[in-house]
């Protein structure tokens, strides 16, 4: 008997991560269904679209066809920015198709970062990016695999049909990638053109003195250019960043979620269901050790690659620390759509 195609969407850089994590996780899954299932996997969009030419309008295409600036010195991709005023529309469009096209069977699984859920699909997974709410790796762990973790898929596979598997690591911690030295907090206080990735991280640093943040929810195709010629810093992790000059924040998790469709995960039965979330689990444990060994690897080599790495100082962090209490207000969390009581059993777990 034939194995049945599970058709797998990458949506985001590093590929070969975002792959790696993928046959992880076909290979967990075999171990429980032997010959039941395999992986169709798709490294990008343009890749399912040019594999399934019949699939897809040509209005789909052009809808899902991305259309953004490359932050060159920085990242590959700026996926991860979670949205910008001239590009708003189209992004908005672009990743509401992505979760339909997730929804509607014709693509079956996905790993999506935790933000672009939360902007594009559902608030609720948004506590994940808080800042400095996990107090090490292990408070990570018992926070997705424990009441929040459950909570968060719950909630968002009620609302969307969307099923969160597991919570993965896209990089660990966050830190600023600049096309600069960037050698404090200070520095970073008087970097023009510095884009976040979450509205709550550009609250942050706001909060903390650098007026000249901004976030994502005001960035414009015009900021990201001035970067390009003017320079300038992203919010980012090691393992994302292709740039020369890094200011180690570890301000906030940057996470991810391994993702089944609607009318994917209704054609399991309730036995492969609880085997596919075991799979999940399984493989965000092993991902979040990888992500940590990438991590590690890539401050171990810096010098011979020519990557300076800064820390910022025990009183910087504290700085830093003090202005995130603002982010935790019940009204600043109302107003970004992040669930208070959520965010209080995570601070808990």
């Amino acid at each position: 008997m034939s194995k049945q195609k599970i058709r797998w969407l990458i949506t985001h850089e590093p590929q070969e991560l975002f792959i790696r994590a993928a046959r992880c996780f076909e290979q967990k899954l075999d171990a429980k269904l032997p010959g039941k299932f395999e992986l169709e996997l798709y490294t990008s969009i343009d890749d399912m679209l040019s594999k399934n030419t019949d699939m897809f309008s040509a209005e789909e295409k052009e809808v899902l066809r991305d259309r953004s600036p490359v932050l060159k010195g920085l990242e590959n991709d700026d996926e991860s920015i979670e949205s910008r005023d001239s590009n708003f529309g189209y992004r908005k469009a672009k990743w509401k198709k992505v979760f339909d096209v997730l929804n509607d069977g014709r693509i079956h699984m996905s790993q999506a970062q935790v933000n672009i859920v939360g902007a594009h699909l559902d608030r609720t997974i948004s506590v994940l990016d808080m800042p400095f709410l996990f107090k090490d790796h292990d408070h990570v762990t018992r926070t997705v695999e424990g009441a929040v973790g459950k909570i968060i898929s719950r909630k968002v596979h009620n609302k969307t049909g969307i099923k969160p598997l597991c919570y993965t690591y896209s990089g660990g911690y966050r830190v600023i990638g600049a096309t600069k030295d960037i050698k404090s907090l200070e520095d970073l206080k008087n970097q023009p053109n510095f884009i976040t990735t979450t509205s709550v991280s550009g609250h942050l640093f706001r909060y903390a003195g650098a007026d000249k943040t901004v976030t994502t929810g005001s960035a414009t195709d015009k900021d990201v250019q001035n970067m390009n010629i003017d320079g300038g810093a992203i919010e980012t992790t090691l393992i994302r960043f292709t740039g020369k000059y890094v200011l180690k924040t570890n301000h906030s998790m940057f996470m991810t979620s391994i993702l089944c469709g609607k009318t994917f995960w209704e054609s399991l039965s309730v036995t492969e269901r609880d085997l596919f979330v075991q799979a999940g689990l399984e493989t965000s444990r092993q991902e979040r050790i990888w992500s940590l060994e990438d991590a590690a690897k890539i401050e171990a080599e810096a010098n011979e690659k020519g990557l300076t790495i800064n820390s910022i100082s025990e009183e910087e962090t504290a700085e830093l620390k003090k202005a995130s209490e603002l982010c935790y207000r019940s009204g600043f969390l109302k107003n970004l759509g992040i669930d208070d009581k959520l965010v209080q059993l995570a601070l808990r777990s």
